[in-house]
């Protein structure tokens, strides 16, 4: 991968996106959250979340890492305020906001491999933030 491509597609470089990617010290891409979010979900719910999706006009941009357990990262808008009950129905279901820096795929960080389950597209329009949250909380009723 060179210095200038994002993602596993050649034709797109990191001046083509809006995010705030840079490269960490050993040339892999890396996020720096705020301008967008992300919410980890374990691999399960995630999928159940996912399937939320399918009928919408919402398309996520979401990868894995694996680890002691399978997590899934929807990268959203930013994030916005939630009440009390929405985080802790966010707990409960083991789903979190991150904060600081995600790795981007392809990539490997203390033998956590990151791989995107769904890629982003050249728009790079992320979903909002309450929209990945009401998915996710929709699994508590299936």
């Amino acid at each position: 991968m060179t210095a200038t491509t994002a993602y596993d597609n050649p034709d797109l470089t990191l001046t083509d996106c809006p995010w705030p990617i840079t490269q960490d010290d050993r040339g892999r891409l890396v996020l720096e959250l705020g301008e967008v979010a992300a919410l980890s979900i374990r691999a399960g719910r995630a999928g159940e979340a996912l399937s939320w999706f399918a009928g919408s006009a919402i398309r996520p941009t979401v990868l894995t890492r694996t680890g002691r357990t399978l997590q899934w990262v929807f990268l959203t808008q930013p994030e916005t305020a939630m009440s009390l009950a929405t985080r802790a129905d966010l707990a409960y279901l083991s789903a979190c906001s991150l904060t600081g820096r995600v790795l981007l795929p392809p990539a490997e960080c203390d033998g956590v491999a990151i791989r995107w389950v769904i890629g982003p597209l050249p728009t790079w329009e992320l979903p909002r933030w309450q929209h990945v949250v009401a998915a996710t909380r929709a699994t508590l009723a299936a």
